[in-house]
């Protein structure tokens, strides 16, 4: 078949108009099993042309999964070069295991040559390897993510063996921070499995805290421990109620007495306002985090970043002082340009840096329900952005404050109530002028 021919055209047509997701499980499955019989040479020089040359997505996705069906092998680096491409990950992690008899290296890095939904969905696959290389990996490194590090705590101190790791007299600072992320991940719970779904919980705590007595030195060891504290503590409180693995009383009562101690030591103080003072985004959150067991207050620091370009609005916000609440929002008004926030309603979602202003909105609007009369300004804004979040925030506030506060600008509502594009938000704003409450039907 030339490349050239009409066939191919309407083909690749066709391709480029439907779905990849919607018929390449059984097109494949139907080349393998050989109900259509198939030019194996003609269809690898096809599917690497269309991989290689083709500037459609969905054309490039198929072509992988054809790839992974006739000598995917012998293209290992394109196909590795397109799984660096988040969008193609997963299709290119599939066909590498339909092609290669032991995947588990290079299904490796590839994970390591992606950081989102690519390296969830890749790492899963590495679930049953037992090259210890990788289980190295996937509990120094391998859970992390762009999205949610809780996605593949699980996956990683199970096939990482984490339990049987710390297992040793002396492990090495890498493999004690990793461990640590995925027992704060595992902490977290959320999307996926937690720490009551991991049946070596309490043996990985008790030798992970174990190895902080000599190992423990950064904020975020501190944070760690403390989490487990909590942990056992509610254990503690809970008793029998509570499902899942659990630690026994006794057990518990020991890690919590080892973990004071450790906390105790002289020095974590000095170590975390240290950190508040650095310009990595990681050292500083963690620092922020621990300073509450350090009376150590993070506050002026989230400010002086906010001044220095950095987006910590939300962290800004969180105080009971209005003098503090009043100077947030001070620097906003000098900070955020009002009248791009205030272009009109639409039905935009805020997503992306080109809604950097209005998230900055959002995050302090939606804690001023807390601050009567504070931050007016802030709140006209919101209510004429064309991001939904915002202008319903600022309802919210609204709601939470007394109506002599706004009744003043009972004229703006009623024009924004007029102009707004989405019927529940309207309907919000009917509610609010009607002093109802906000969500009645």
């Amino acid at each position: 078949m030339r490349r050239s021919s009409s066939e191919v055209a309407k083909l690749y047509e066709m391709l480029r108009s439907h779905s990849a997701m919607e018929y390449v499980d059984p097109l494949l499955e139907a080349i393998r099993a050989g109900e259509r019989q198939v030019d194996a040479d003609g269809l690898h020089a096809l599917a690497h042309w269309l991989a290689t040359m083709a500037p459609d997505r969905e054309v490039v996705k198929v072509a992988i999964g054809l790839l992974g069906c006739v000598r995917g092998y012998e293209d290992m680096e394109v196909l590795l070069t397109l799984g660096s491409h988040e969008e193609f990950t997963v299709f290119v992690a599939v066909a590498l295991r339909n092609t290669i008899a032991k995947p588990d290296r290079v299904l490796w890095r590839l994970a390591q040559s992606v950081d989102g939904w690519g390296r969830i969905q890749t790492v899963e696959r590495l679930r049953d390897t037992s090259d210890p290389e990788i289980k190295g990996w996937l509990l120094r490194d391998g859970y992390r993510n762009s999205v949610m590090d809780e996605y593949l705590a699980y996956t990683c101190a199970m096939a990482g063996e984490a339990h049987v790791a710390l297992a040793t007299d002396a492990i090495d600072h890498e493999l004690f921070v990793g461990v640590g992320g995925i027992i704060d991940a595992l902490i977290v719970g959320g999307p996926a499995e937690s720490i009551r779904d991991y049946e070596h919980a309490q043996v990985t705590v008790e030798r992970y805290v174990r190895h902080s007595r000599s190992l423990a030195r950064t904020p975020r060891d501190l944070t760690t421990l403390k989490q487990i504290e909590q942990l056992l503590e509610e254990d503690d409180r809970t008793g029998g109620e509570r499902t899942g693995h659990r630690f026994h009383a006794e057990v518990g009562a020991r890690l919590v007495q080892e973990i004071r101690e450790i906390a105790a030591r002289p020095g974590w103080r000095a170590i975390v306002e240290t950190d508040l003072l650095s310009n990595d985004d990681r050292d500083f959150h963690a620092a922020a985090h621990a300073a509450r067991w350090c009376d150590v207050d993070p506050w002026p620091h989230h400010l002086r970043r906010i001044e220095d370009g950095r987006a910590d609005w939300y962290w800004a916000m969180q105080t009971d002082h209005r003098d503090r609440a009043a100077a947030v929002v001070e620097l906003a008004e000098r900070k955020i340009d009002l009248a791009k926030v205030a272009t009109g309603p639409s039905g935009a979602l805020g997503l992306g840096p080109d809604y950097a202003m209005h998230s900055a909105i959002d995050f302090i609007v939606q804690d001023l329900r807390r601050f009567p009369g504070l931050g007016d300004r802030l709140i006209e804004a919101a209510l004429r952005s064309p991001v939904i979040r915002n202008r319903n925030m600022a309802l919210n506030a609204l709601a939470a404050w007394p109506r002599e506060l706004w009744s003043d600008r009972q004229l703006l509502l009623e024009r924004c109530r007029d102009d707004e594009p989405d019927p529940n938000v309207r309907r919000r704003f009917e509610n609010l002028l009607a002093g109802k409450p906000l969500d009645e039907a």
